[in-house]
């Protein structure tokens, strides 16, 4: 039973984790901003 929870708790943190990248990474479009990997992309 507590190896559930702990599943649950770890894969809504995952989730909660890659909507904050999503979230940062739109803001950071919107406004223009790029990092080294991005330039380097775009290369």
């Amino acid at each position: 039973m507590w190896r559930r929870r702990v599943n649950y708790r770890s894969r809504k943190a995952q989730a909660d984790m890659r909507e904050a990248v999503a979230v940062t990474g739109n803001i950071d479009c919107l406004l223009g901003h790029t990092d080294e990997r991005n330039k380097a992309q775009e290369r």
